[in-house]
């Protein structure tokens, strides 16, 4: 049996009861009572790890201790007792791998196997694949499995698939314990293993009391050192949770669908260890039966002592998942108010309420931030709302959830280090990079401006560009990218051994000074009261740099590449965690349903109750499956619960968490997710009701808040003011239409008129809040009044004669305030060499220019060459054209080289295209690229005709301006008159007055004035057509698109080969006639008529501009099309058409002859 106790027979002894019952407390008088007694007696509280710290609190803060101290009570978990063993005995151990050295060590030691696997040879690769690995075989490790238990499984498998999977695991576990046996190192779950083997050498528990709190099971190893325990201790206390009404014998078999089967099996565990080693059982402590603290049996009636100011809660776990009938007792505790359910609109709501009623408590209860508890089913879902609002709301807290090192601003850095050498020095890398490191000064935030500015202008990117001395900005090079360079110098040769990538990383964090800014950070959040955030980023600093240390010790000179060094360290910061202590004892603790323990808070929240949260979906089992635990199991191999057995457990994780308050219970359940999708409550709100049938939800949308500060104030008022508004507008609407103010549906209930003003009026009678109560009301009654500037300040802008081009009085027509902004105060988007549609359209223009210029110089027409002379001409010119450009920007990506083939390619189809169109006709090109200045009383404008085209008879000439379009500009009369197209028209109009001058005894006249888009056009298969039918279709769909001169000499001069319908202008002949009345047709008096108009427009658009217009007033000519669609201005100007004064000018889409009607009689009215 073992060494023999110190004094009397070992036992031991199970202290049962429901949640609440006071197991805890039992426990701790027990201890505190025989240490005082007997002070050479030595007494063990064994608990989780995550509880000691506030064991050992209640333990110093017990009324049964008023010394404060007693020297012969010790807290531990099972590791601190390991750890106080070795010291004892004076054995070192060896280095303790833990999650993130396992990652490591698995990359190694799974490569001497790699070759013998089949199932998970390409899957060693494969992101994430280690760190999955890494879970199953610490389960291995925590349930004492072996390699040759799982070859033995294999071969008992009937599934060769199943067999082949197991059998590679067992090579992996293999290779990765000699691995770790040839380096010396242990892992984690190996520290217990050590401490069995450690135990029988130490006189530690000899006749000690040892008392298990807090446990819902024991691993295997665990379960060793206990019977250990049990041939030396005097007694062993067991507190197991079994509430009242559970069905069945404590010991034996038991069903995982049993609520407390948890407990069953853990009391089935113990009782066979007992046996096993002679030791005695001793019969129960029933806490459900007898008090914890006099030891007198209760009435079953009476709640258990933690409930005693809460009866209802008391109902509940005497009810909860017994499935028992609830009549009108359930009904009656309900109305006592210790359990609420809220329901809210979403979470941001969800979450502001509950700090808002966490204020409540604090101040109307007298209730210590440490006497609220706060449970979130999903952590990473609401950590960033509790964050604002309980920052806002001024309330300390501590969320128990350790967070991952990979989401950490230090580890944020080093992965954007490594991401700059893995991406070549890309514009973004680089950028993310210095942009990683907190606490950086205004100034030098200024200067990653200017460089982010110029690199962004410049287009540079890759290592060499970086390298090379700049003629502007040198400095800032050297300072910002110089430790990327020395980094990319040091580590980053193609397979450098781990340590030198290290060592550079490393080097990289100390002179990019890394500590001293995240210092500087954390003093800054502890400035605003953030201690515990500013203790998680210090933290995090040191867990980086010890995670970097322990990746070159474990890896050392193995030669790694780059590309598995930067997975491996993604794996190592994923695995690596953040824990803090709390800094400060009066906070709300936030935990979440597993980890997280609690001390009977006197209000508890329970946040995210939605189906699917609570319970949990589950996250899956690891590599095996349920299929193989399922087999290992019946070879009596233990694991851990699989998905089935998961989710019933769930249960009884959920029934500890609703009974740890001592006084209130709130639940609460959003309706709308992050997403914005739905979401229902979980089942166990119905369950709760079911129990309770006179328990009802309270609607957060639907009631008022309850304020206590002025902070609280602000922010209510600046949630419901809209609401109030919104409603208002609502029921103006309703009363419009004769509906009664009670119609309609309302998703949340609008404040009240009198409850908004006594608010402002108090916000506003305080001098503190007046400036930000003022600020709202300003935002929320804001109206937009179209403004205008002085004259004098306009001309002090403009000038007296404005000056610009066709395309600007376009955009004042867009927008009056777009074109002050560009033109008048001439802000612009930030530069950059990336090639964007306007380059595009310039590379066509230019690569037009040059092909016709070519043409001009050697005497000959585009009809007169060969398609392929024509398509190697084009060539040519988009080469000559994309240098005279900007060559090195479109020859500096894989992405450009590939812009500038399509432009080829394009631009050989418009070539053919425009040479069948002039083969056609008798136009020839006669001004390429031509420059003009157009003056008028007020303004003086410039620009450039893209080609303009003649046809020379004896008597006339008749002029064609064609103007090149990259983008889908459509010919629209409604446009023009709108101002939005006037550069066809002011073209034609200004070549006319100068071929007049230039041919006094001719008649010069209008023929054509057309926009040629610019493609490549994809065209639907046609089952059978042949070569020319294709070109044909083609050939349409390159048409031109414009005004065309009605006149049969003039259209048949521009097409010479169409009978109906022609494929080179837009022109159709009905019965022989051309029909005048389609918008494409247009006598010459109507050109001139609309040449005029465009004319008279301009004018007028200059004197508005320079008489100060400025209002914000952008067009919409369509539901689907809009001035604001891609404007760069739209977050200046503030336009918003659902705030007051605010509106789209509408386009007034006439007809075209209701235009031209209104054209020609003005041009009569205005002749002299």
């Amino acid at each position: 049996m073992g060494r023999k106790t110190g004094g009397g027979k070992m036992s031991i002894q199970f202290v049962l009861g429901g949640s609440g019952s006071g197991k805890t407390e039992f426990l701790l008088r027990r201890a505190l009572r025989g240490a005082r007694e007997d002070y050479r007696s030595s007494w063990i509280l064994l608990v989780p790890e995550q509880d000691t710290l506030a064991m050992q609190r209640r333990i110093t803060l017990h009324p049964e201790n008023p010394g404060k101290g007693i020297l012969n009570i010790d807290v531990m978990s099972f590791h601190r007792l390991a750890y106080r063993v070795f010291e004892l005995l004076d054995r070192p151990l060896p280095r303790i791998i833990d999650d993130t050295g396992k990652v490591m060590l698995l990359r190694e030691s799974s490569e001497r196997v790699k070759d013998k696997l089949k199932l998970y040879k390409n899957q060693l690769s494969r992101p994430g694949f280690l760190s999955e690995l890494k879970s199953q075989i610490s389960e291995f490790y925590q349930y004492r499995i072996r390699p040759e238990l799982l070859e033995d499984a294999a071969e008992k498998c009937s599934s060769s698939h199943m067999g082949a999977k197991l059998r590679e695991l067992s090579l992996l576990y293999r290779a990765f314990l000699e691995y770790m046996e040839e380096r010396g190192y242990m892992v984690e779950e190996e520290l217990l293993d050590r401490l069995l083997s450690f135990l029988p050498e130490t006189k530690l528990l000899d006749g000690a009391t040892i008392l298990f709190d807090g446990f819902t099971g024991f691993t295997p190893v665990q379960l060793d050192i206990i019977e250990e325990m049990m041939k030396s201790c005097r007694s062993l206390l067991f507190s197991l949770c079994l509430g009242r009404g559970a069905k069945g014998a404590l010991y034996g078999e038991h069903r995982a669908s049993e609520l407390f089967f948890l407990t069953g099996q853990t009391a089935e565990k113990l009782r066979l260890r007992a046996e096993k080693c002679s030791c005695p059982i001793l019969p129960p402590i029933d806490l459900n039966r007898f008090d914890a603290l006099t030891g007198k049996a209760r009435n079953p009636s009476h709640p258990l002592p933690r409930f005693q100011n809460a009866p209802a809660l008391d109902y509940l776990e005497r009810s909860l998942y017994r499935y028992s009938a609830a009549g009108t007792e359930g009904r009656n505790f309900a109305l006592d108010g210790s359990i609420e359910i809220w329901e809210a609109a979403d979470q941001r709501m969800e979450i502001e309420r509950l700090a808002s009623e966490i204020e409540r408590a604090v101040r109307e209860e007298g209730l210590r931030y440490q006497d609220i508890a706060v449970l979130i089913s999903e952590p990473e879902q609401y950590r960033d709302i509790i964050y604002r609002s309980f920052l806002a709301a001024g309330i300390p807290y501590f969320l128990d959830d350790p967070g991952s090192l990979l989401d950490s601003p230090p580890a944020k850095l080093l992965r954007a280090e490594i991401e700059v050498l893995e991406r070549a020095f890309s514009f973004d890398s680089v950028i993310r990079c210095l942009r990683a490191l907190p606490g950086r000064t205004p100034e030098e935030e200024n200067e990653i401006d200017l460089f982010e500015n110029w690199l962004r202008e410049r287009g540079i990117r890759g290592a060499a560009a970086y390298q090379r001395e700049w003629e502007h900005f040198d400095s800032l090079r050297r300072k910002l990218a110089g430790p990327l360079l020395r980094l990319l110098s040091e580590g980053n040769e193609r397979g450098a051994s781990a340590s030198r990538r290290i060592s550079a990383l490393r080097g990289f964090l100390t002179e990019l000074r890394a500590r001293e800014y995240i210092s500087k950070e954390a003093e800054r959040l502890r400035e605003i009261g953030e201690q515990n955030r500013a203790e998680e980023l210090l933290r995090g600093m040191d867990a980086v740099e010890e995670l970097l240390l322990r990746f070159s010790e474990l890896l050392g000179e193995t030669r790694i590449s780059r590309r598995e060094f930067s997975e491996l360290l993604d794996a190592g910061l994923s695995e690596a965690s953040i824990r803090i202590i709390p800094a400060t004892l009066d906070q709300v603790v936030i935990g979440d349903l597993t980890r997280s323990r609690f001390s009977s808070p006197k209000r508890f929240f329970l946040v995210g109750v939605s189906a699917g949260a609570l319970p949990g979906s589950g996250k899956g089992t690891g590599i095996l499956g349920d299929r193989e635990r399922a087999l290992l199991r019946s070879l009596s191999i233990e694991l851990a619960p699989d998905q089935a057995e998961d989710a019933l457990l769930q249960r009884f994780y959920i029934y500890r968490a609703l009974l740890n308050p001592s006084e209130k219970l709130l639940l609460s359940y959003p309706l709308r997710g992050r997403n914005g999708k739905s979401r229902k409550p979980s089942p166990l709100i119905e369950a709760l009701r079911g129990i309770f049938p006179g328990l009802s939800i309270r609607s957060l949308r639907h009631e008022p808040e309850e304020i206590y500060t002025r902070e609280e104030l602000l922010r209510s008022l600046s949630r419901t003011l809209p609401l109030y508004l919104e409603e208002r507008e609502r029921k103006e609407a309703r009363e419009d239409k004769g509906e009664s103010a009670s119609e309609g549906r309302e998703a949340v209930e609008a404040p009240s008129e009198g409850r908004l003003l006594s608010g402002f009026s108090a916000l506003l009678r305080d001098s503190s809040y007046r400036d930000r109560a003022s600020k709202l009301l300003d935002a929320a009654f804001t109206s937009y009044q179209s403004g205008r500037l002085d004259r004098e300040i306009a001309e002090e802008i403009y000038g007296e004669i404005l000056y610009g081009s066709i395309t600007r009085l376009e955009q004042y027509n867009r927008c009056a305030y777009a074109h002050f902004l560009r033109y008048g105060l001439q802000l612009s988007e930030r530069k950059s060499n990336e090639v964007r549609a306007l380059d595009l359209g310039n590379l066509y223009h230019l690569a037009m220019e040059e092909l016709f210029r070519e043409l001009s110089e050697r005497g000959q027409s585009l009809p007169e060459l060969s398609r392929e002379e024509a398509c190697a001409l084009s060539d040519a010119c988009v080469l000559r054209a994309s240098e005279q450009y900007n060559e090195r920007m479109m020859q500096d990506s894989a992405r450009n080289r590939y812009l500038l083939r399509r432009i080829s390619e394009i631009c050989r189809m418009t070539v053919w295209a425009l040479s069948e169109q002039l083969r056609r006709g008798d136009f020839r090109p006669a001004f390429l690229e031509k420059d003009f200045h157009l003056t008028r009383p007020g303004f003086r404008l410039s620009g450039r005709i893209d080609r303009v085209d003649l046809c020379e008879t004896e008597k006339s000439i008749y002029v064609k301006v064609l103007d090149y379009k990259s983008g889908r500009t459509v010919f629209d009369l409604n446009r023009i008159y709108e101002g939005l197209q006037l550069q066809l028209a002011t073209y034609l109009k200004v070549v006319l007055e100068e071929l007049q001058r230039d041919y006094p005894g001719k008649e010069v006249l209008p023929a054509a004035m057309f926009y040629y888009r610019i493609d490549d056009p994809i065209l639907n298969y046609v089952p059978g057509e042949d070569e020319d039918g294709g070109e044909d279709r083609r050939l349409r769909a390159l048409r031109v698109d414009g005004l065309v001169n009605a006149d049969r000499e003039v259209i048949s001069h521009l097409d010479r080969e169409f009978q109906k319908e022609s494929r080179v202008i837009p022109v159709t002949l009905r019965e022989g006639k051309v029909e005048e009345r389609k918008k494409a047709i247009a006598t010459t008096r109507r050109f001139s008529a609309l040449m005029d108009f465009v004319e008279k427009r301009m004018e007028r658009d200059a004197a508005e501009i320079r008489g100060g217009e400025i209002s914000v007033n952008p067009i919409r000519e369509s539901p689907e099309r809009s001035a604001c669609d891609y404007c760069p201005y739209h977050s200046i100007c503030g336009f918003d058409p659902m705030l007051e004064g605010y509106s789209y000018r509408r386009s007034g889409k006439k007809k075209t002859e209701e235009i031209w009607q209104e054209l020609t009689e003005e041009r009569e009215d205005s002749a002299p």
